[in-house]
């Protein structure tokens, strides 16, 4: 690791650099509410190596085990959302770059990697000779501060505006610009309900030079030699270990405040967690949230096994979309009803299940794990041995 970050020794799984971050990330708790997401907390998540463990082995990467990738997600975001959804974004975005494009990058930032873009086509670019002029102003770019890399998706236009269509004429032409995060600006727009800490700013460039080495044609890279590269969704299922992580972590504090000493006078604070329905509530609750894990992670390993050899089937494509949708929606669910039976403890601004509530509403709302997003699942697994094929609706699959 280059940019003066301390060398460490790789430890046998990533699960084990949790107990060393975890007095780190609260220290800066209170930053985090106020919309700061700490460059010495994303330094030592960046120390302890969860975030380059996408990086492809050829180029001296880690290449970790996914499923210890993603439980490292959920244990931090049962520590704190924020720090969660930023390590989702700056490691999980190295998946989209090929070995070319990252090794390109890694010489221009002295070997950090860490992109934050935007999917909304809110640029414009301007075909030059070696590559393109670039306009543009993206939102959600989470992780935007600590990151090296911005980007954001772009039409490409002639000079006089006019969209080029892509080769199969049948819509304008899109591509993926990547730029240092230096040569850019980062608009400090991000004031959300919840994830306060994520950093989700608007990025903006103008008319900057973007050389063709910068600009990703495809989508995911081609890069298929072993199953971790072949489950392409890996990535976006950090979406739903990341809920299963702030979920419990909302759980792990009901049974703490039950468990504490209730404050003199308060009769909420005394019968928390002592009635008949507090128990049924938080008992289903728990069970919800163990069966969506389970879902999750079965679905990975299922999905892996598949691929091992070839491409991901379809079924299993399906299946670990389902499992991702319904991990977020569960675990919605789970922290709704832990919010409610936590009563006026929860409503004041600030404590760890109050927090959890606006975290969760938030992550929920991204448009990756909508209720809406089952549609595709639902028409695929209703259509798949009809005569004419399945039908693909809603977000297409990978």
């Amino acid at each position: 690791m280059t940019d003066g970050l301390a060398p460490v020794e790789t430890p046998t799984s990533l699960l084990d650099t949790i107990p060393t971050l975890e007095p780190v990330i609260r220290a800066g708790l209170d930053d985090l509410e106020r919309g700061i997401l700490p460059a010495e907390i994303m330094r030592a998540v960046e120390e302890a190596g969860i975030l380059d463990v996408w990086i492809p082995s050829k180029v001296s990467g880690k290449e970790a085990d996914p499923v210890d990738w993603l439980k490292a997600v959920e244990a931090i975001a049962r520590i704190d959302a924020s720090v969660g959804w930023a390590v989702i974004v700056l490691s999980g975005h190295v998946r989209l770059l090929t070995v070319d494009h990252y090794t390109r990058f890694s010489e221009l930032t002295n070997g950090r990697v860490l992109p934050a873009f935007a999917s909304a086509p809110r640029g414009r670019a301007v075909a030059v000779e070696g590559g393109y002029r670039v306009t543009g102003r993206w939102p959600f770019a989470s992780g935007s501060t600590y990151a090296t890399w911005h980007g954001g998706v772009a039409m490409v236009v002639t000079e006089d505006g006019t969209p080029q269509m892509a080769p199969n004429g049948l819509h304008p032409m899109m591509i993926q610009v990547m730029w240092p995060a230096d040569q850019g600006k980062v608009v400090e727009t991000w004031d959300g309900l919840g994830l306060r800490g994520t950093a989700s700013h608007d990025i903006e460039v103008e008319d900057l030079f973007v050389p063709d080495g910068q600009a990703l044609l495809e989508p995911f890279p081609l890069r298929a030699e072993h199953a971790t590269e072949r489950v392409r969704e890996l990535g976006v299922l950090a979406h739903g270990t990341h809920a299963l992580g702030l979920a419990r972590g909302a759980l792990d504090e009901f049974q703490r405040i039950v468990a504490s000493k209730p404050i003199p006078g308060s009769r909420s604070a005394a019968v928390m967690g002592h009635t008949e329905s507090h128990r049924i509530a938080f008992a289903k609750a728990d069970a919800l949230l163990r069966a969506a894990r389970s879902l999750l992670y079965g679905a990975v390993e299922d999905a892996l096994v598949a691929a091992a050899h070839d491409e991901l089937p379809m079924d299993q494509r399906v299946a670990i979309r389902q499992a991702n949708i319904f991990a977020v929606r569960s675990c919605r669910e789970v922290v709704d009803e832990i919010f409610k039976i936590a009563g006026t403890s929860a409503v004041y601004r600030g404590p760890v299940i109050e927090r959890a509530f606006r975290d969760m509403s938030t992550a929920a709302n991204h448009n990756l794990p909508l209720e809406s997003s089952y549609e595709s699942v639902g028409a695929y697994m209703l259509t798949k041995n009809s005569s004419e094929g399945p039908v693909s609706v809603g977000t297409p699959f990978f």
